[in-house]
């Protein structure tokens, strides 16, 4: 979605240790729970070829770092509670840092001191910004940071939405969702209704309690986005149990569809359906970005002579040309 949400399976701890570990290595996994009911979670992972820390706060905060124990290549991704940007840094640490590490599980590094001089780094506002738009090195270093252990795991995803993209797209040519709300008008709708869970009208509170309700997995997002420590005790609980109960009952789909809805104006995106999508995406994505977008399309992609009936070689090097091209766009 718009920010990674780690979630604790049910079979937690024991299951983490059984998939993740080897025989040779230390971990650490705790979770901390909070009194509003949700919990910090943080793993920590060393052996002889790396170490790793995870930190995740209640609220979609999460700070991650990877090193390599020989080379002291390191990997940070740091995503902060709120709405604030995503980044991705690698860089190479000093001796002194890497010694500093030492092997105590308990201590979780200082991350912000861990850089090097002449870091790359990577910013985004949201998950796909990341998925779709880095570099191939840029997504290598994502999956190993967040320990994403099947390498398919983004590339499913990326596909999943490029599907979700195309159907949502031939749903409102033929005026199926014209009056679907989108993504952006129902999260503003939920923060006015967050601020009415501290009205000082019961009727009011209870209303904006049941509406939020009906706001299923989009209410997950708006958690991710909301100060919970400007919230009154009421408000805090209130939140927390509807939360809770959208985990329960809301299908995951429901806010994949709501985030395919509020990229289809991105020429961004269809330029990355190009680039990542099958055959059939590929020729879609190309006929709407000349019919959506006719300024960029005569301006610069039309110029490309782009034939996708054409060598899969030839194209391979205009696609990548057009991808780039739109990207300067946003």
């Amino acid at each position: 979605m718009g920010r990674f949400c780690m979630m604790n399976p049910r079979e937690s701890g024991r299951s983490i240790n059984q998939k993740l570990l080897g025989s040779n290595q230390k971990a650490r996994v705790q979770m901390k729970p909070n009194a509003n009911g949700t919990v910090n979670i943080s793993c920590a992972f060393i052996n002889q070829q790396y170490s790793a820390w995870l930190e995740v706060e209640s609220g979609f905060g999460i700070e991650a770092f990877w090193v390599d124990a020989k080379t002291r290549d390191y990997i940070s991704f740091r995503q902060p509670l709120g709405n604030g940007e995503i980044q991705l840094e690698m860089g190479q640490l000093t001796e002194e840092q890497q010694k500093g590490l030492g092997e105590d599980l308990e201590k979780v590094p200082d991350m912000t001191q861990l850089h090097d001089s002449a870091p790359t780094i990577w910013k985004a506002k949201t998950v796909w910004s990341l998925i779709f738009f880095l570099p191939p090195e840029g997504a290598e270093a994502l999956k190993k940071v967040l320990m994403v252990s099947e390498s398919q795991a983004l590339d499913s995803l990326r596909k999943q939405f490029l599907r979700e993209l195309m159907q949502t797209q031939s749903r409102l040519e033929s005026k199926e969702v014209e009056s679907q709300k989108t993504l952006k008008a129902l999260l503003e709708e939920g923060k006015g209704l967050i601020r009415d869970l501290d009205s000082d009208s019961f009727q009011t509170r209870r209303l904006a309690d049941a509406k939020l309700r009906d706001l299923g997995l989009v209410v997950i997002l708006l958690a991710g986005e909301t100060d919970w420590s400007a919230l009154s005790p009421e408000a805090e609980r209130r939140l927390t149990f509807i939360v809770q109960e959208s985990n329960v009952i809301s299908n995951v789909e429901d806010a994949l569809q709501l985030d395919v809805q509020s990229w289809l104006n991105s020429p961004r995106i269809w330029g990355a359906a190009l680039k990542f999508g099958s055959i059939q995406q590929k020729k879609v994505a190309w006929e709407v970005l000349k019919k959506n977008f006719p300024d960029l399309f005569e301006k610069k992609l039309k110029s490309v002579e782009l034939d996708l009936e054409a060598n899969p070689d030839e194209n391979q090097e205009k696609i990548q040309r057009i991808y780039e091209m739109v990207q300067e766009e946003q």
